[in-house]
């Protein structure tokens, strides 16, 4: 498996009774452009997120750069992969800038070398200033950012899924040609993915799905070759007939070789004729070869959890009117919002663990609760002038845990919910009954004994109890009373902190 980038053997995966992938094998060797071509729905994008390891199948094995990627764990951090995703999958509220280097560190490359790739890859990719924040971008614009990142880190393998969807033919040209100079130079391996099936004329080799199956794999040349032909949707055409015909999972294969189409195939011949103006700045000089700067380290890394906290940070106060009134229904949105969007995915594929991701978002909503902390302390103590001065650091304590626990239950129902509007729902519904039976608004000793047992585990009642005995009756922190509540508030914690990595790490 040395001399392949990427080997499949015999993938199954259903979707209820639909066979999504149907006992398909896929080989691509080292140092060439593969084309996975197919209409939409055919199967393209589950193969990919297979071999990526965001998906499990039923049955068949995978090997990537040579190492073999477990089913149960799949995991695709201990190879050099650059992935360019079907949706965009990048952070709105941040600059180009900001997520050329939000990548790099999740990539563990150095400032230097995210600079220097970044220019380049500015004036490839004809990318919008630095300064501009992706949201103001066109969806063209942003495919580019989104390929500027799978290009950051120079990886063996580069999967492209729909890369060229809606950008210039000239643009659509140049990219064509990088990729070329970088297989042949750097002996990397692409895999691009399209339904514009012309388009893999220049592959070195491409693969015809339909139905979930690999109808056949092999060069353009060879294809047309076969079946008499110059284009390639005419010999996808005969395929799918004979498919219909014959109703087998054996991919087609082809020996001959055609000098004379490989000639016509070459990339001089993809666009015949452009007037849209100079053109002498289409990439004129071939790529140097240099070192490699990705880390080979693939444990917890403290450059990716700094880049996470930037990242958490910059989404914080650009939305900071929004977070301020609703601050307890974004801490609910987090994780779903980020997997909707695709950068829970795009950020575990660039090497970072759930873990990180879960721990960058604790930490930095727990600062933020700390502040939120201080100035409930600040507004009614300090304005209402009560005195409570001795005691201020113990009540602040106990509000700050009370806070992070309500943030804990929060990222709990993000990570069990696939949509904002569920997690919503489910901290709205949990905070509601909660807080008619924590005591403030009903009397604990006035309730039935099964709700007065089910209000004492809750993590709100004991802590409230606790913070009314401290300001009124000046308890000290180390009071049995006072311990236990802040001692409930850390357990519930540490139980919807374990239970939501356990969930996310099952659901990744």
């Amino acid at each position: 498996m040395e001399d392949y980038a990427i080997c499949a053997r015999n993938l199954v995966k259903h979707y209820g009774n639909h066979a999504v992938l149907n006992d398909v094998s896929l080989s691509v060797e080292k140092g060439v452009i593969y084309g996975l071509l197919g209409a939409s729905g055919c199967g393209k994008t589950t193969l990919l997120n297979t071999i990526l390891g965001r998906k499990s199948v039923e049955s068949g094995d995978i090997w990537i750069l040579g190492k073999k990627i477990d089913k149960n764990d799949s995991n695709i951090r201990t190879v050099k992969v650059g992935y360019m995703p079907q949706d965009i999958g990048l952070i709105q509220e941040f600059t180009i800038s900001d997520t050329i280097n939000y990548f790099g560190k999740m990539y563990n490359m150095e400032d230097v070398d995210i600079k220097k790739n970044f220019d380049i890859l500015t004036v490839l990719l004809d990318l919008p200033p630095k300064s501009r924040y992706l949201k103001h971008c066109s969806g063209g614009q942003q495919r580019r950012v989104s390929l500027a990142v799978a290009l950051l880190h120079k990886p063996k393998l580069l999967i492209l899924d729909e890369p060229t969807v809606g950008l210039d033919p000239l643009l659509r040209e140049k990219i064509w040609i990088y990729l070329s100079e970088i297989v042949k130079s750097n002996n990397f391996s692409v895999v691009i993915t399209t339904h514009y099936i012309d388009e893999c004329k220049d592959a070195d080799k491409i693969g015809l799905m339909r139905g979930g199956r690999l109808l056949a794999e092999t060069s353009p040349a060879n294809l047309l070759s076969h079946f008499h032909t110059d284009s390639l949707e005419t010999a996808f055409l005969e395929l799918c007939k004979a498919q219909d015909k014959e109703n087998d999972n054996t991919p087609y294969t082809f020996e001959s070789h055609n000098e004379q189409i490989l000639e016509q195939l070459s990339v001089q011949h993809l666009i015949k004729k452009c007037e849209f103006g100079d053109r002498h700045h289409i990439y004129q000089e071939k790529m140097k070869k240099e070192k490699q700067a990705v880390s080979e380290n693939i444990g917890f890394s403290l450059n990716r959890m700094h880049a996470l906290l930037v990242k958490n940070w910059k989404q914080f106060y650009r939305n900071i009117g929004l977070t301020f009134l609703l601050g307890s229904t974004m801490t609910s949105e987090i994780i779903v919002k980020e997997r909707m969007d695709g950068i829970w995915e795009r950020s575990i594929i660039a090497g970072t663990s759930s873990l990180e991701i879960t721990l960058a978002h604790l930490l930095f909503q727990s600062a933020i609760m700390f502040f939120q902390c201080i100035e409930c302390i600040v507004m009614v103590f300090f304005l209402l002038r009560l005195d409570v001065e001795d005691k201020l650091c113990t009540m602040f304590l106990i509000c700050y845990v009370t806070g992070v626990c309500g943030m804990a239950f929060g990222f709990f129902g993000s990570s069990i919910c696939k949509t904002p509007t569920e997690a919503n729902i489910m901290c709205t519904g949990g905070y509601l009954p909660m807080t008619v039976i924590c005591g403030v608004i009903w009397p604990i000793e006035g309730m039935p004994t099964f709700l007065r047992l089910l209000a004492t585990i809750l993590p709100c009642t004991t802590g409230i109890e606790s913070f009314r005995n401290v300001m009124l009756k000046k308890w000290p922190l180390w009071h049995q009373s006072v311990i236990l509540g802040v001692g409930v508030a850390v357990i519930w914690i540490i139980l919807l902190a374990t239970l939501s990595i356990i969930i996310i790490k099952r659901n990744k």
